[in-house]
């Protein structure tokens, strides 16, 4: 029985963080990802922005979701990216690549990491709640 009172002690500990996790994506998805995004883009982000405030985030299609939604947010971020030279006669090989963004983009990548985080909390609670499930039925009579 011990195992058993771990192994749930297991999951709520791992519910609470992916719940913390889902805290901080809510306020990036607020405060920084829809606000940077022009109307059109928005809509996406608002449809996973709702389901992590109404607290529907452990199911695989939200896992879904947030990979499409993480994929797009990555698209963004090299869209907007411009990778330049900078000429530098003392270089070693005559300059260096110098990499810009404006300042709301470069804001999104740390985002994109909690949501990155986030996802992966989601499917450790999913995993760890089927693996509760089929030894349930692996140990019944």
């Amino acid at each position: 029985m011990r195992s058993r009172e771990t192994g749930a002690d297991s999951l709520a500990h791992l519910i609470a963080n992916t719940l913390a996790e889902a805290r901080a994506v809510s306020t990036d998805l607020r405060e920084i990802i829809i606000p940077i995004l022009s109307p059109v883009q928005r809509t996406y982000p608002q449809h996973v922005a709702r389901r992590v405030a109404g607290g529907r985030i452990f199911d695989e299609a939200f896992v879904r979701d947030l990979d499409a939604l993480i994929d797009d947010l990555e698209r963004h971020v090299s869209n907007e990216t411009r990778v330049g030279w900078q000429a530098d006669g003392n270089h070693i090989r005559g300059g260096y690549e110098i990499i810009s963004r404006d300042a709301g983009i470069t804001r999104l990548a740390p985002s994109i990491g909690r949501m990155r985080e986030f996802r992966d909390g989601i499917m450790r609670v999913l995993d760890l709640a089927k693996g509760f499930r089929l030894a349930e039925e692996i140990f019944q009579p």
